[in-house]
């Protein structure tokens, strides 16, 4: 039952955002790679009531870096709501995550994808400024979510 809304959602997805050809494999998640540079990993969470949308931003060396770097992602969760996602940090790997979760009940592929904008420009924006070695602010990227690639109606300057 999970699987086949799951699986529904993607391919709505699919098409609300047009990437073809959504699917789960076989640990029942979809990691999508974007040409922004991220990865953004889906799938169900918590007995099926959740998606859990998850972005890996990559290592955040130990230091006086790291402690900047928490500090502007405690803030960024701290935003009011509406916000793009949550920040968390793996301790396993040392890596910051983003990441996102949706209540399945009334949830659809358009809904999905007006979510994922504003959640993918953000996670671009603090994935770009780690790589650099900057420390990202934490009210950056505080987009609407009607906003989409490319613009207002995907229109570019």
């Amino acid at each position: 039952m999970v699987e086949d809304l799951f699986e529904s959602l993607l391919q709505e997805m699919g098409k609300a955002m047009n990437i073809p050809d959504l699917h789960a494999d076989s640990n029942n998640s979809c990691l999508i790679a974007f040409d922004t540079g991220i990865e953004v990993q889906i799938e169900p969470y918590e007995r099926g009531e959740f998606l859990l949308i998850v972005c890996d931003l990559g290592e955040v060396p130990p230091g006086r870096y790291r402690e900047d770097v928490f500090r502007e992602a405690l803030k960024s969760n701290g935003l009011p709501h509406p916000r793009p996602g949550i920040f968390a940090y793996s301790e396993q790997s040392n890596h910051l995550i983003f990441f996102g979760l949706l209540s399945l009940k009334e949830l659809n592929g358009e809904k999905i994808a007006s979510f994922m904008y504003p959640f993918m420009e953000k996670a671009a924006a603090w994935k770009n400024t780690l790589e650099r070695g900057d420390v990202p602010l934490a009210d950056t990227m505080t987009t609407s979510h009607a906003a989409a690639p490319g613009g207002l109606f995907g229109l570019r300057p």
